[in-house]
């Protein structure tokens, strides 16, 4: 988690959604992070770990700036208008394919996508492991990550594997100007409500 401390001093980020919640500790991390202001969501499909989840953040006094949905990351994604500067991505393995396909659509320009365990316990990394399905589904997604067009995306040996693809890195001319103005016709909106 000192990887979010020096990534939240060197990026503003105002609006994080969290895909698997746990038991909240990722996002009480980043919530306590003195440069991040902002709001939170946090998905889950699960009813057992939101329960423990939520107790932990009123426990820490951030339920004002943590949201929890009882909802899954792909149907959260399909059905959200919302964009942000940071979606931490740390849901069901099998999902992350498509977890990041549709985060791709939901982010700020500037904005990061962070992936969590992609080298599974080293697993992904050791030829000698097979017969894993969440082991070979992560293996393929890499794949798929890493050759991401038109962003650069990376994968750095930090705690159990974290991908990093950031919206400002975008070299395809059209799709950055697509995004500079969605930003400012968001801005220009957001400046006539009160």
């Amino acid at each position: 988690m000192q990887f979010f401390y020096a990534f939240f001093k060197a990026f503003k980020i105002d609006s994080i959604l969290e895909i698997g919640t746990a038991i909240g500790y990722s996002a009480l991390v980043m919530a306590n992070h003195p440069n991040f202001k902002g709001q939170i969501i946090t998905c889950d499909p699960s009813a057992h770990s939101l329960k423990r989840a939520r107790a932990n953040i009123e426990a820490y006094g951030m339920d004002n700036r943590i949201k929890t949905e009882k909802i899954g990351g792909i149907d959260y994604l399909k059905t959200c208008e919302k964009r942000f500067d940071l979606i931490f991505i740390d849901g069901r393995k099998e999902e992350y394919p498509e977890y990041y396909r549709l985060a791709r659509q939901h982010l700020n320009f500037g904005g990061h996508i962070l992936i969590d365990n992609l080298l599974w316990h080293g697993k992904v990394l050791d030829k000698n492991f097979k017969n894993d399905p969440r082991t070979e589904i992560l293996r393929a997604f890499n794949v798929e990550f890493i050759q991401s067009k038109p962003e650069k995306a990376e994968i750095y040996d930090i705690g159990d594997g974290l991908g990093w693809v950031s919206v400002d890195k975008i070299h395809d001319k059209e799709l950055r100007d697509m995004y500079i103005r969605e930003r400012v016709k968001n801005e220009y909106f957001a400046s006539f409500q009160t």
